[in-house]
Formats: structure tokens, C-alpha cells, sequence
């Protein structure tokens, strides 16, 4: 708006080609407004997974009053990933058993919870004799497996082993649910299931659709590898869209072959907390369905994997989150001046729910060693120090600062115990007798704890929280985060 009476020369910009406006600009009559639409184009589609930002630029060229800039973010979250996951077999027989003929489907199985694939939610399964579940029954009867994707039925179906069998002629198909709520599997299992034509043949294999996180894992227990139709020679792999447009294939008669207790993670969340500690500083970064293992207040919180492989902080004021939510979280990758790493978030939304438990461990395991750190760029994780008594060769002890060894666990929720050994305002320490402390005269590690009543001097204590870090003198020393009351048991 031109606030004044005379006219004035404008313009307007942006720099980001996936960024449209409206207009570029011109003159402004005295008393009179103009409006800039400003609108993601399809050059965007083009963008690698990630988190983008532009800025809108808006120039006074008459006397440069008013000049201001207005932001843009974009986050750009990826399809499917395939990646090599960890095999642990459900043995399957506990649960409801399938009759399937040759060519089988099987009426519609309820899903305890909502599965979504590619982003489109299912309550129901149906489960087909040839190696193939679906959202859709169309074609499911399919013993001729082809290429994905393909408009041509069966869609929006997930093939662990796509191939013309028949547990009609021997084997079994089970479904079943693991685990409770909010980490519940639905659990599908051909065993001993024979190849149509080769008796030989019998193939023993599971897929898992994960509740809140919306992954799909393949386990192969037994996929006979030295026969001419295992090891998925004849079979596609893969899973793909209610279209018939988007799929993640992993083999097609056997472009990629099949072993023996192998799992493979169908995933759509990108990176993990882990993947993003790997990054250097200013990195964008955009992850979905992350389990917010604990909140902060309303600044900052902390999501971590299932696998407890890794974990990280995420800073936002007014995020909104709680712990025991999933999250889609994107932002830009910093190290703080506690060197530790987090997040800065531009965009945070709630996704749903899910818990992890934590890891027990000793105060001498907190922290560990250095996680492939790069002082240049700031990726990894610094390790953190601690200090030990050491006994001269005079006969004196001594203090000494070393490097922590072991895995690096900063951002992880753990549990640890011990006594403690001293309390101050909103803080105290915890001590297991591993004789370890840091740059302070108090044995053990330290335990921040606002807003919670802290335990006395000398009590026994089991806590929860989060392994996080801060600077003292230089030095990166390890503390852990207490989150509430309900996560401190005095004994």
C-alpha cells in the first residue's frame, strides 16, 4: 500500500526458480495498494527431498520506504526408499490361518489401525495365494507378475514375492498382530508355500505394515536360492500405488536375487535422526513420522527412530508437540554452542503416535565417543569428555580430563540410576560409584531438571531423559534432560 500522495516506483523478486509472483512490480498512485499472489510452480516437482527457502524481495524505488522482504519455505518430502533392515523373524503360527486356493484372495481383513500407503489411508487388507497383499482386491487373483508400475491391476498392493504359487498344493498363509498400540504390525506370512510346477520349490517369507510410521518390512526366511524359481527368479518385488503410477520396485525376475534371512524396509519418512546428524550445518532437512521421545516446553523437543539408533534435538518455539507423538519436522541442521546438534525448524505438524523405550545404560556408557565429527563442516556429533583420577608415579592422585569411548548416544532417551551426589537449583547429579565426574568437585553426571521437585542429597534415584551435552570451559561435557516429574523414581 502507498501510504502517500504521490506515486512511487515498485518492484518485486524473488530468486528461487521454483517460486512464481504474480507481477514484478510498477507504479503505485498515491493511496492505492497492490496485491502479489505468490505461488510454488511445477519446477518444484524437480526438487530433491529436502527443506527449501527463498525470499520474496519488495523494493520502493521511488524512496526505498516500506522496503521489505517476506519469506518462503518449501519442504519437498521423497516417495519410498529401499534400505537393507535388520531380520527378526515372527514366527507366524499363532496366528489366524488363510485357506487360499490356487489363485486365491481372501476376503477383506480388518487392520486394527490406519495404514496408509502413498499417503492414502486403508482400515482393510485382502491377501492373494500368488505372494501379494492389497487395499483393492482387483487382480489380486494375478499369477503373471510384471514389472511396477503399471495401471493395469492389481494396485495399491505390496508384493513380497509376486510369483504363481500355490498354497492350495502345500503350505500355509497366516495374518496376525504384533505388539500394542501405538507400535502395533499386522503381520502376513507365506510358509512353505509351494511354486506352481515345482514341487521342490517352497518358499517361507512375512511383510509387516508398522503402525504409525507407515513402513513395510519384507522378511525371507527361506526363499530357496539354488532353485531355478527361488531367490525371486520369476517374482517382482516391490509395492505400488492405488494408481498404477508410482512404485519402489526392488527386483524383477530376479534383476536383484533374493537370500536367506534377509529384511527389506520399504520407507517413505526420509531421513532418520541419525541420517540428519550426518549433515553439515545448513543442511536442509525434511523428516516425517518421527517419534518425539520427549518435549521441552514449548521450545524445543526431541525425535528419535525405533531402533534407537539415533536422536536429535529439534528447536521451534511453539511447536505444539508432546511426547509420545510422531511429527513431521523440516528445518535446517546447526550445531549449538554446546556443540550439540539439532534441528532449526521452520515447519513442525503432528502426524499421529508412537513411543520408544528407553535404553538403560550406566552413567560411564552417557555420551560416548565422537560420531563421525567434522569441524569443518559440523556434521556428526562431537564426543564428550569426563574426567578420571589417576595415580601419579610419585604415589599422588590426580584429575584428569579423557574422551569418552563408546557409542555416541547424545539425543537418545536412556535410563540410568545411582545416588545423588549433590542438588542445586533445578539441577543435580547422579553417581553409580563408576568414579567418573566432570570440570565440578561433584561425582557422577549431571541431571537438568527444571520445574521438577529434585531429589535430596544423597538419595537413591532411577530417572529418564534425554543425553544432551553443554561447554564448560571448552570442554563438551555430557548432562542428561529430565522432562517431568513422572520421569524421576526416588527410592
Amino acid at each position: 500500500t502507498n501510504y502517500g500522495t504521490e506515486p512511487v516506483d515498485w518492484t518485486v523478486s524473488a530468486s528461487k526458480p521454483w517460486v512464481s509472483l504474480s507481477t514484478t512490480g510498477g507504479s503505485l498512485p498515491g493511496g492505492a495498494s497492490a496485491e502479489v499472489n505468490v505461488t510454488i510452480n511445477s519446477a518444484a516437482s524437480s526438487l530433491p527431498p529436502g527443506f527449501y527457502t527463498d525470499s520474496v524481495v519488495f523494493t520502493n524505488l521511488t524512496d526505498h520506504r516500506g522496503d521489505t522482504v517476506r519469506q518462503v519455505a518449501l519442504t519437498v518430502f521423497g516417495s519410498y526408499e529401499i534400505k537393507p533392515t535388520r531380520y527378526a523373524w515372527i514366527n507366524p503360527t499363532s496366528h489366524t490361518r488363510i485357506f487360499l486356493p490356487d489363485d486365491g484372495v481372501s476376503p477383506a481383513q480388518p487392520i486394527p489401525f490406519t495404514f496408509s500407503l502413498y499417503d492414502r489411508p486403508y482400515s482393510q487388507v485382502y491377501v492373494g495365494s500368488n505372494g501379494l497383499l492389497g487395499f483393492i482386491s482387483q487382480g489380486l487373483n494375478s499369477y503373471r507378475n510384471t514389472a511396477l508400475p503399471t495401471t493395469t491391476a492389481p494396485n495399491a498392493a505390496i508384493y513380497p514375492y509376486w510369483d504363481d504359487l500355490d498354497p492350495g498344493a502345500a503350505g500355509s498363509v497366516y495374518i496376525g498382530i504384533e505388539g500394542t498400540a501405538p507400535n502395533r504390525k499386522v503381520v502376513i506370512s507365506w510358509v512353505g508355500v509351494r511354486r506352481y510346477g515345482a514341487s521342490a520349490t517352497r518358499l517361507t517369507f512375512q511383510v509387516l505394515l508398522c503402525e504409525g510410521s507407515n513402513d513395510i518390512i519384507f522378511q525371507y526366511q527361506d526363499v530357496r536360492p539354488n532353485d531355478p524359481y527361488g531367490a525371486g527368479r520369476s517374482a517382482t518385488v516391490g509395492i505400488e500405488n492405488e494408481a498404477g503410477t508410482a512404485a519402489a520396485q526392488y527386483s524383477y525376475n530376479g534383476s536383484t536375487l533374493l537370500q536367506n534371512k534377509m529384511a527389506l524396509l520399504f520407507t517413505s519418512r526420509g531421513p532418520t535422526p541419525l541420517d540428519a546428524k550426518l549433515l553439515p550445518d545448513g543442511a536442509p532437512i525434511a523428516t516425517r513420522r518421527a517419534i518425539v521421545s520427549r518435549a521441552f516446553g514449548s521450545s524445543f523437543f526431541y525425535i528419535e527412530s525405533e531402533d534407537g539408533l539415533g536422536g536429535i534435538r529439534v528447536a521451534m518455539p511453539g511447536h505444539g508437540v508432546e511426547s509420545g507423538m510422531r511429527a513431521d519436522v523440516s528445518g535446517i541442521l546447526r550445531t549449538s554452542s554446546d556443540g550439540e546438534r539439532f534441528i532449526e525448524a521452520a515447519y513442525v505438524a503432528r502426524t499421529g503416535q508412537g513411543t520408544v523405550a528407553p535404553i538403560g545404560m550406566g552413567v560411564a556408557a552417557i555420551g560416548g565417543a565422537s560420531l563421525l565429527y567434522n569441524p569443518e563442516t559440523g556434521a556428526g556429533q562431537q564426543g564428550v569428555k569426563a574426567w578420571r583420577k589417576i595415580r601419579l608415579p610419585n604415589g599422588e592422585w590426580q584429575w584428569e580430563s579423557f574422551n569418552l569411548p563408546g557409542v555416541n548416544n547424545v539425543g537418545l532417551l536412556v535410563k540410568t540410576w545411582g545416588r545423588v551426589s549433590w542438588v542445586g537449583t533445578g539441577e543435580f547429579y547422579v553417581d553409580d560409584g563408576c568414579g567418573l565426574r566432570d570440570m565440578t568437585d561433584h561425582p557422577g553426571i549431571r541431571v537438568l531438571a527444571p520445574g521438577v521437585p529434585p531429589p535430596p542429597e544423597g538419595a537413591f534415584v532411577e530417572l529418564v531423559g534425554i543425553v544432551s551435552c553443554y561447554k564448560l570451559d571448552g570442554s563438551v561435557c555430557r548432562m542428561i534432560l529430565v522432562a517431568s516429574e513422572s520421569d524421576l523414581k526416588i527410592w
